[in-house]
C-alpha cells in the first residue's frame, strides 16, 4: 500500500512540473507569436513596395490611375490619431495611394502583451522603388515577464531579438 501511494506522490510532482512547463513555454510562445507576425507585415511592405505591387483587388481606390506612393506598417501602442489606429495595442498593415492611406489588413496583440516601453517610431513607411524605410526605430514587446525587441534600420533591414 505504502508502494501505490508513492508512486502517485511522484505521478503528482511529474505532473505539476510538466504543467508549470508547458505554462512557461505557452507564455513564450505568445510573444514570439506576436513579435513574428509584426515582422512578416514589416517584411510584406517592404517586399510589396520593391516590387511595386499595387492592391486593386483589395483597394478598388488604388487602381491605374492612381500612383502607388508605397506601403506602412503602423503601430498603434494607444488609441491613435493616426487614421489607420482604431484601437490601442494593434498593429496594420496599410498601402499609400496617391497621398492617400487605405488598411489593407491589421493585428491584434494577444492579451497581457504589450508595448513597452513605448516604440521609437510608430510608423514605418516603405516607398517604391528605394529600398529604403522612413521612420526607423525599435518595437519592444513585454508579457509574462519576457522581452522581445524587432529592430528596423534606416536601409529597411528588419531583425527580432
Amino acid at each position: 500500500m505504502i508502494e501505490v501511494i508513492v508512486v502517485f506522490a511522484i505521478i503528482a510532482i511529474l505532473s505539476v512540473i510538466g504543467v508549470a512547463s508547458f505554462v512557461s513555454y505557452s507564455r513564450i510562445q505568445t510573444i514570439e507569436s506576436a513579435a513574428t507576425e509584426i515582422s512578416s507585415y514589416l517584411v510584406i511592405a517592404k517586399s510589396r513596395a520593391i516590387s511595386q505591387v499595387k492592391p486593386t483587388a483589395q483597394i478598388a481606390q488604388c487602381d491605374a490611375s492612381s500612383i502607388l506612393d508605397g506601403y506602412r506598417v503602423i503601430i498603434c501602442p494607444t488609441s491613435s490619431s493616426d487614421i489607420l489606429c482604431n484601437a490601442a495595442d494593434t498593429y496594420v498593415l496599410g498601402v499609400r495611394c496617391s497621398n492617400v492611406d487605405y488598411r489593407l489588413q491589421s493585428g491584434v496583440l494577444p492579451k497581457n502583451v504589450t508595448y513597452n516601453p513605448s516604440p521609437t517610431s510608430t510608423s514605418f513607411f516603405f516607398p517604391v522603388i528605394s529600398s529604403g524605410v522612413k521612420g526607423s526605430g525599435v518595437i519592444s514587446l513585454s508579457g509574462y515577464g519576457y522581452l522581445k525587441t524587432i529592430t528596423i534600420d534606416t536601409v529597411g533591414g528588419i531583425q527580432v531579438q
